[in-house]
């Protein structure tokens, strides 16, 4: 599943981002990639005009950091910053395995029925 330029446009990007991932199969990848605030030395000079440049060009919010939420979601994580740090292309698996059934019992969710807890988010 691919992501490209229009992730920070979303307006709930999260849970957008947990339905993707749980449509994808074992083995699938998501990829998110889109324009991001720059970071590092160059920050101090690319900031003001990335800020400009983004205000004009797009509705979105330069400030999402998927990356940090895809991470959470599996081992098999990657992220590449492109073009000063001004773009970011991230790229998950989801793992072969399943979270025990066994598993949500620990976290208190098992006895919310499924089909309440996916119209609750």
């Amino acid at each position: 599943m691919l992501f490209c330029l229009f992730y920070n446009t979303i307006p709930h990007h999260r849970a957008v981002l947990r339905r993707a991932w749980k449509a994808l199969r074992p083995g699938d990848r998501l990829v998110i990639m889109d324009a991001r605030l720059p970071s590092g030395r160059s920050a101090k000079w690319l900031l003001p005009f990335s800020l400009w440049l983004m205000k004009h060009t797009m509705l979105g919010n330069p400030l999402i950091q998927p990356w940090r939420e895809l991470a959470a979601l599996c081992d098999d994580f990657q992220m590449r910053k492109c073009l000063f740090g001004s773009y970011y292309i991230c790229r998950a698996v989801k793992p072969s395995t399943e979270p025990a059934a066994g598993a949500e019992a620990s976290h208190g969710e098992a006895a919310i029925d499924p089909a309440y807890r996916i119209a609750a988010e």
